[in-house]
């Protein structure tokens, strides 16, 4: 309870005022609590952990010698109790709205470094103390040093580099440690009695006599502190220093006895002399690290090397307040991962611990490991200091550590070493006679638990001892390790990933020394080579050190198209979000007369619940109330809680279906409370079983066809197959294929600043209001409705802006909103509901991870033929908006490429998990990824160019043609003229096949039926395509030619072209050039009997392909004249027929068929050039069933058949009459593409050869290419990738209400249905309402000011019916929706305003406003002066402006269109660790016209880094046991920070580029970005495979290996090193928990079962393919090192070994963690690899003698 009797006696100040805890308020309670209900300065709870940062404030104090103390801390890990003397300053005091902003405010705001704002009070705060910190150093302000200072903080939504910009900034403005950011309390307010933080106050505090309750207790000495812990109960006490372990171990005592340890000066001593350093257990790890930082004198070297280790431990916030006692405590007690007592052991520490008897000295590597039992303790007794040797100049100290990521992440594996010359060992050979080497990783106890130890490594010290600093020495070290460390599999972190980790860091350690010893031994090597590979090999590369991130943007001028639109306008109220003053939900109605509810939660995944006793909680003093299923009123229903497709209760009454599922809430006094008072409540379940066993993983759901069945759905069109022509006729007609690959998707979770939070409050008439954080009011609306049976007019939702929402705020919040409605409707009060962020993430899903199985044919250059794609998704207990991204997968999984023959089936998997939803970029990251997979798979296959490879596949259109010949620097980097093409493979160099470009154009058909495909992506019909083919005839004139036109022939066609044309064939290479484009179209009609049987391949073509023909023999065509109807020439039973529409060829030396003439062939030539795959009897059936016909079905869809032929599909299937009908804006014009899965992309929007080159362009890729493998041949610990990818993403914004109203004073409030989440939506509507309105004013005075526009808040009272605000769109449908109610506004006021004048815009606003609202306070205005706007959803005008609503009209299309992307991307990894970092990205970036460019910059840079810590970082584990969710914390679940972004990021926006039909020309921005995030993993892979094919690194079967520790990874190989790189297959048993996301391991599933009768064939088959395929993809990766094809390569694939490394390939997957980067690099020990380089035998077979010759 936080209201209970303590005498006053904790006096502070908060920004100037000064609060006393009288006898109500807990000594407990959280700074952040106190803050938000106790003061007006709504400081933000968001982790309640201390990983965010986002509660920082400043901390002021004054210590018992009167010196003043200052640093930065987490709000949230602060009692209140231990803030005696203290002043605390927030955001708010050193700037605000009333006195001035600061400059680091003001430095925020100009580079629009805030987008949801929620964290940026603390970003300030932890600026503000950074600088001032550093000038009481004495520390020199840089811009990394900024960047250190906000290592604690966390942003979501920025990607952090205008937040790098605004530091850079405020240095580049000056002298920056000499601005005024806000100064400390001085005790000079009225009334001031200076009693919180002076010298005497505190004095005469800690001298007044002790009379505290026994809850809270302040000893200031030994003998004090004795005699508290004599007279309470020691189990129900706790020591309070720092207060971090309770942000780490979430069951932290949550009400025990406190005593306060810092007031005790032993505790606080920092003693240096010259033997010893010692440091109280007291003293913050901040202020060790400042300590030895300013130790000067020749051991200065060391104490950095400690220094800089102790800077990655957490963040400053956390350091500033975690204590050295603390830390080796929890190391002993928790198992922490500690950084400090690693090094600390290393450097020879003691811990000092003391009782009442007094102290004794115990070393640290005894203390800390409990498991050794060495160490005995007795109660009471505690830490009181550390103490170590101080460093001498005769030694040398060494520390390292690999994490997550960079900073504020616990470490995975430290190491930390001491050597010295100096020794009593006299008769020691090694220059080192004395060293220390401390290891720290998960370690598998003799006990079978893996738990953190720190531990010295005696076998490597004496190795290291024993022998001379050569090869001897290192590689007995580096052999030793094995004996002093037994890692075990960790969460995020394999056995052998450590082991390889710590043999890594002692290398890098070593390395140097012996490296400096070889020349003298260089004339005992074999030979000068092996001299240069062992000089190379000891090349140890430094450790990876933080980045800082800077880049370069160039947008467009649109200054003067439509003033303020288009300009980089400051974002709305950014500077109240600086400075904490902008109110989010949870501030709203904070009184001190609120309730607070908080989630009693289910704790199995699936069961049966037979009773539930709150009674236990009910009898806590100040728990009011449990609120249940049973307090729904009458006429309320518990379900559909929200508009998703399924129902979802809003509380589980009979049974739970998933951990974590709501089943009751509590009610008290307050937040904490409330929380506390849930787990008291008794639930109690049925037997294991009753309700079956929990389907936790994806594998189990497929086994038990555990799926969401398309009734589910509206029409259960998201689960119905999706493919055009014919997949599988394709694949056995294709020469190469990959068959049944397997691809795994991850999850990730939203992570958004702000947990779900809302407030509701009764109001008079029955009615309820309630103020929720969410992106679609109207759902929340819905929910609240529909459980207290209201009418949606009597519940009112509103949203003034979110903390960050990212898709999981559409249908999660409204159980909270209906939760807390409830309650406050049974009780009649206010009640607020905020879910902490550790129970946001474990009833919350995120993303759906999916595993793909694709098969693909292609051609040698290339050129994809076919693609089938079987994807499952694992969704939660519930459905929720999953569906999405499995409609948003199967319609745009054909991206930017053009490939001709695809079909795309997903099923969504139901498990016990919590429900899925979507993440941004729903459904297209998953198309993206997938996509550029395969492309990377099959270039790999071929061993060509990926580069190269997409290009061949790129969607085109005859405007692009430019774009498909070489560039320059292409040229350049290809040879000269003549020369074939060549792979610019990372790794090595081969001929390439010439390209061969994919027509496009293709329609979509469900593959199940012959059923309409939705109308906005049909083919046109025939007339409109004979009304296409006219434009055909338009000159061919390619513009802007290319920079090597010169090395054209006269017929236009290159040197280069005519040989490839000769190989390839002509009609082919015209087709790569443009000159036959889609609208040279073949329309093909069916026979009225099935084709004949495929078995039989034709014989090779003797003449040429033209679209449509491809692979048939030209001498087979007999052409004839056409029927009457061009679309439905007649059809013997033997042949089909193919109608010539126009001229196909430019080349006069093509045989021209005559005009409207028909191709008669026979049938059993078409698409059947190979025999179905051997052994592959699905696929024999799935061919069968396509060949299926009646002879009935003898109308020809020439729709279909005109698509299928101008894309080269095969079509076997008998026609059906097309009966869809296109809509006028679906009729592809000249210029315009249709995608295959359907997409209409017009010419205007079709920039992705413009992006494609422009990417290439500024980030010199091909230069930079060059540089990269030069690098890579140079070194051989680190490795680079550098690789390209696109993006195509589809945009159809949707319906949106706005309203207007113009006051009497010429002030202007905009009232809309959309939400200002971060994404700049208000600061677009302000200027497109400025915009609009200010035409009414003279044009040398428009626009209208824009501090005349208010953006209120969204209100379901006001602006109801604008659905969620998603998809990138919102900002769009808002600005055309207030359009349109500007434009009615201007038709009321143009007579009034016409002839306006004034001095200034505004006051000719005002003067033409007085005309028709003269005296508001007596007479209404003569005209409307607000309207309503309503955006329909439809196309505006070609200038962006569109029609007034009224004028509106059904005949204008739906508002449709399609933007492009491409970004290059550098990364570095380190091969001994497996940490990386990207060194550069560039983006370039088609948005149209920007409605705000440095707004849509942000959200480009911010969606991209989104995406790139789904690929490097995060990692969603959930146990596969239980169903609970394991990284459920900041501690476990790392996104981002600043270090991780690209250390150069560059971003380009494409010029000329408008959106002719959208609003404002612009585009969408917010999502886009996201999917570039391939270009990571791409460029990740290529190092990974560099490190592969590096001569000095490869891999002997001699070596010993570093795999996981997974007893079924070590499968027999011929190539020992191949099972460290193949995915690890994994027994079901002992899948360690990784099934949240089913990651690149490949985890085995069970043995297959024999399927039931309902099931359908891909699921009764694909147990078997899971299984035997990571049998399967091992043997291919053996027999690819003989040169061999597997069984899953057909045709005449073969793979050099030399050449590539399949493992490398399909071995690394996201999330590309620094565990799973180790692991796939694989390989032998770093001992082994030298063994070898020196030519030298296995240690068992090698003698002291052969070492002595090194």
């Amino acid at each position: 309870m936080d209201r209970q009797a303590h005498p006053v006696h904790t006096i502070f100040s908060i920004n100037g005022e000064t609060h006393e805890l009288d006898s109500t308020v807990s000594p407990s309670l959280s700074l952040s609590e106190y803050l938000k209900r106790f003061t007006p300065f709504k400081g933000k709870i968001s982790c309640s952990e201390g990983g965010c940062g986002a509660c920082s404030v400043e901390i002021i104090k004054c210590s018992p010698e009167g010196e003043h103390r200052r640093t930065a801390l987490n709000a949230c890990l602060a009692p209140v109790g231990t803030l005696d003397g203290a002043s605390v300053h927030t955001s708010e005091s050193l700037g605000n709205q009333t006195k001035g902003f600061s400059p680091i405010q003001e430095q925020f705001a100009r580079h629009h470094a805030s987008q949801c704002g929620f964290c940026t009070p603390g970003f300030v705060v932890a600026i503000d103390a950074h600088i001032k910190r550093c000038k009481d150093q004495g520390k020199r302000v840089t811009l990394k040093e900024l960047q250190k200072g906000i290592d604690g903080n966390l942003c979501r939504c920025t990607g952090y580099a205008p937040i790098i910009k605004a530091c850079k900034a405020l240095i580049d403005a000056g002298d920056v440690e000499d601005l005024a950011f806000g100064l400390p309390c001085t005790g000079q307010r009225p009334g001031c009695q200076q009693t919180c933080h002076s010298k005497e106050a505190v004095r005469h505090r800690l001298q007044a006599p002790r009379s505290e309750s026994p809850a809270f207790h302040r000893p200031t000495t030994f003998q004090e502190l004795f005699a508290i812990l004599h007279a309470v109960d020691l189990s129900k006490a706790r020591f309070v220093a720092g207060n971090t372990g309770s942000g780490v171990y979430k069951d932290w005592p949550t009400q025990p006895t406190l005593v306060e340890l810092k007031h005790i000066p032993q505790l606080r001593q920092q003693l240096v002399t010259k033997e010893s350093i010692t440091v109280g257990a007291a003293v913050t790890l901040e202020e060790v690290i400042h300590l030895l930082a300013s130790i000067k004198g020749p051991a200065q070297a060391g104490y950095a090397a400690m220094v800089e280790h102790m800077e990655r431990i957490a963040g400053h916030l956390v350091r500033a307040a975690a204590t050295v006692g603390g830390n080796v405590v929890l190391a002993r007690q928790r198992a922490l991962q500690s950084d400090y007592c690693t090094i600390m052991i290393a450097a020879g520490a003691d811990v000092e611990v003391t009782s009442r008897l007094g102290a004794r000295w115990v070393p640290l590597h005894q203390f800390a490991d409990p498991s050794q039992g060495s160490f005995q303790q007795q109660r009471p007794e505690i830490v009181s200091a550390v103490r170590f040797p101080a460093l001498t100049p005769h030694s040398r100290f060494w520390s390292y550590k690999v994490a997550a990521r960079f900073n504020n992440a616990h470490a995975m594996v430290n190491t930390s070493i001491w050597m010295s010359t100096v020794s009593q060992d006299a008769s020691a050979s090694s220059p080192w006679q004395a060293t220390r080497v401390a290891i720290g990783c998960p370690t598998k106890l003799a006990t079978g638990k893996v738990e953190w130890r720190a531990r010295r490594a005696f076998h490597v010290e004496a190795a290291i001892r024993a022998s001379p600093a050569n090869l001897l020495g290192l590689v007995s070290a580096l052999e030793a390790l094995p004996h002093d460390i037994n890692p075990g599999d960790d969460l995020g972190a394999s056995a052998g990933f450590c082991m390889a980790a710590a043999e890594g860091m002692v290398f890098r350690t070593l390395a140097p020394f012996v490296a400096a010893a070889l020349p003298e031994a260089g004339h005992r090597l074999q030979s000068p080579e092996q001299r240069a590979s062992l000089q190379r090999l000891l090349a140890a590369p430094p450790p990876m050190d933080q980045s800082v991130p800077l880049g370069q943007h160039e947008v467009p001028d649109w200054s003067h198209v439509a003033p303020p639109v288009h300009l980089p306008v400051e974002k709305d109220r950014i500077r109240l979000q600086a400075s904490g003053e902008a109110r989010y939900t949870g501030d709203m109605m904070l009184d001190g007369a609120e309730l607070y509810a908080y989630v009693v939660k289910s704790a199995r995944a699936l069961a049966t619940i037979t009773s539930v006793d709150p009674s236990a909680a009910l009898q806590v003093p100040g728990v009011l109330k449990y609120i249940s299923a049973s307090d729904i009123p009458k006429g309320g229903i518990n379900g559909s809680v929200h508009g998703s497709i399924q129902p979802e209760p809003l509380f589980a009454t009979d049974r739970v279906i998933y951990q974590g599922q709501p089943i009751g809430l509590i009610v008290a006094e307050s937040p904490s409370l409330a929380e506390r008072a849930c787990d008291l409540v008794r639930v109690e379940y049925g037997p294991d079983g009753e309700l079956g066993d929990p389907i936790i993983t994806l594998e189990d759901a497929i086994a038990k066809s555990s799926f969401f069945e398309g009734p589910a759905l509206v029409g259960g069109s998201a689960f119905r197959k999706r493919s055009i022509g014919n997949a599988t006729a394709a694949l056995q007609a294709a020469p190469h294929t990959i068959t049944d690959a397997s691809y795994m998707l991850p999850s990730q979770q939203h992570m958004y600043m702000e947990p779900h939070v809302s407030v509701a409050e009764p109001d008079e008439d029955g009615t309820i209001s309630v103020w929720s954080s969410t992106q679609s009011p109207d759902a929340c609306q819905k929910a609240v409705a529909d459980v207290l049976g209201l009418p949606y007019h009597n519940v009112r939702v509103r949203t003034r802006r979110v903390g960050g929402a990212f898709g999981g705020k559409v249908t999660r919040p409204c159980q909270i909103a209906a939760g807390a409605a409830l309650a406050a409707w049974k009780l009649g009060r206010k009640v607020h509901l905020a879910i902490t962020r550790d129970d946001d993430l474990r009833m919350n899903g995120g993303r759906n991870p999916t595993k793909v199985l694709y098969s693909v044919g292609f051609q040698p250059d290339g050129r994809i033929t076919a693609l089938d794609i079987r994807g499952w998704m694992q969704c939660g207990a519930l459905l929720d908006l999953a569906f999405n991204d499995a409609g948003v997968l199967q319609a745009k999984a054909d991206q930017a490429y053009a490939f001709p023959n695809m079909s795309v089936d997903i099923k969504l998997c139901r498990c016990n998990i919590a429900p899925k939803t979507i993440v941004r970029g729903p459904g297209f990251l998953n198309a993206a990824l997938v996509a550029e997979h395969i492309l990377e798979h099959v270039a790999q296959h071929l061993d060509l160019d990926p580069v190269v490879v997409r290009e061949r596949n790129f969607l085109t259109s005859l405007a692009e043609l430019p774009h498909h010949l070489p560039s320059a620097d292409e040229a350049t980097a290809a040879g000269p003229p003549g020369q074939p093409e060549r792979s610019t493979n990372l790794a090595t160099e081969s001929v390439a096949s010439p390209s061969s470009a994919s027509a496009v154009g293709a329609s979509m058909r469900h593959a199940d039926g012959d059923g309409p495909a939705s109308p906005s992506i049909a083919p046109p019909s025939v007339a409109q395509t004979a009304d296409a083919a006219k434009h055909d005839q338009r000159d061919r004139v390619v513009q802007g030619s290319p920079p090597h036109s010169t090395l054209q022939s006269q017929s236009g066609v290159s040197a280069v072209e005519q040989r490839n044309m000769s190989e390839t064939g002509l009609s082919s290479q015209l087709i790569r050039r443009g000159y036959e484009h889609m609208y040279n179209r073949i329309v093909a009609a069916c026979c009225p009997r099935p084709p004949k049987s495929l078995a039989n391949p034709p014989q090779p073509s003797s003449g040429i392909r033209r679209p449509g023909l491809q692979g048939v023999d030209e001498a087979a065509v007999h052409w004839v004249p056409a029927a009457a109807s061009p679309g439905t020439p007649a059809a013997t039973p033997d042949r089909l027929h193919m109608v010539h529409t126009s001229a196909n060829n430019a080349s006069a030396s093509l045989k021209r068929p005559p005009p409207n003439a028909v191709a008669s062939l026979p049938l059993a030539d078409v698409g059947a050039r190979a025999n179905t795959v051997p052994g592959n009897s699905r696929a024999a059936e799935r061919q069968a069933a396509s060949t299926k016909g009646s002879a009935e079905n003898t109308a020809s869809n020439c729709a279909q058949h005109l698509e299928a032929a101008a894309a080269g599909r095969v079509v076997s299937r008998p026609c059906q009459p097309d009966r869809r009908i296109a809509p006028a804006d679906d009729v592809l014009r000249p210029g315009d593409v249709r995608t295959p899965l359907g997409t209409h992309i017009k010419a205007g929007s079709f920039t992705l050869w413009r992006v494609w080159d422009g990417v290439k362009k500024m980030s010199n890729f091909y230069q930079r290419r060059a540089e990269v493998q030069e690098f890579n041949s140079q070194h051989a610990w680190r490795k680079r990738g550098i690789a390209l990818s696109p993006v195509r993403f589809d945009v159809a914004p949707a319906a949106m209400p706005a309203a207007v109203t113009i006051y009497a004073d010429g002030s202007v409030l905009v009232s809309h249905g959309g939400i200002e989440m971060g994404q700049g939506l208000a600061t677009k509507v302000k200027q497109v309402a400025a915009f609009e309105l200010g035409k009414l004013l003279p044009a040398a005075l428009q626009p209208l000011p824009m501090e005349l526009v208010r953006i209120g808040d969204t209100d379901t009272a006001i602006s109801p019916n604008g659905g969620p605000t998603w998809s990138s769109t919102g900002s769009e449908s808002t600005c055309a929706a207030v359009q349109e109610a500007c434009k009615q506004l201007r038709g009321s006021l143009a007579a009034a305003m016409a002839g306006v004048s004034g001095a200034s815009a505004a006051a000719a606003w005002r003067s033409g406003l007085a005309k028709v609202h003269g005296d508001p306070g007596i007479f209404p205005a003569t005209v409307l002066l607000s309207a309503y706007g309503f955006f329909d959803g439809t196309q505006r005008g070609r200038d962006g402006n569109g029609q007034t609503h009224s004028q509106a009209s059904a005949s204008r299309p739906p508002m449709s269109y399609t933007l492009f992307a491409a970004a290059c991307t550098e990364v570095e990894i380190d091969v001994l660790t497996g940490e990386h970092f990207i060194r550069q990205t560039d983006i370039f970036f088609d948005c149209g016209r920007s409605l705000n460019p440095m707004i849509d910059m942000g959200q480009v840079e911010g969606a991209f880094v989104f995406g790139l810590g789904m690929m490097t970082t995060e990692e969603v584990v959930v146990d596969p046991r239980t169903g609970r969710l394991l990284t459920d914390s900041t501690w476990t679940y790392k996104i981002p920070t600043a270090p991780c972004v690209p250390s150069q990021f560059n971003v380009s926006f494409l010029k000329d580029s408008p959106n002719e039909h959208g609003v404002m020309s612009s585009k969408a921005c917010g999502e886009p970005s996201l999917m570039l995030v391939a270009s990571i993993l791409a460029a990740m892979r290529q190092a990974v495979a560099a490190a592969h094919s590096d001569p000095a690194l490869q891999h002997t079967s001699s070596l010993p290996l570093h795999t996981a520790s997974n007893p079924a990874a070590q499968h027999t190989s011929p190539q020992p090193h191949l099972a460290a790189t193949v995915p690890s297959p994994q027994n079901p048993a002992e899948q360690s928990l990784s099934n949240g996301n089913m990651h690149s391991q490949m985890p085995l599933p069970p043995a297959p079962r024999t399927a039931s009768a309902d099931q359908g064939e891909d699921e009764r088959n694909v147990l078997q393919d899971v299984h035997v395929g990571g049998h399967d993809r091992l043997q291919e990766s053996t027999d690819m090192q003989h040169g061999t094809c597997p069984g899953s390569c057909q045709g005449g694939s073969t793979v050099q070994p030399s050449n590539s490394f399949p493992g490398s390939f399909l071995g690394l997957e996201a999330p590309a963690t620094v565990a799973r980067v180790r692991d796939a690099i694989g390989g032998p020990s770093i001992a082994a690899v030298l063994r070898n380089a020196a030519g030298l035998q296995p240690a068992e077979l090698c003698s002291t003698d052969d070492w002595e010759l090194i």
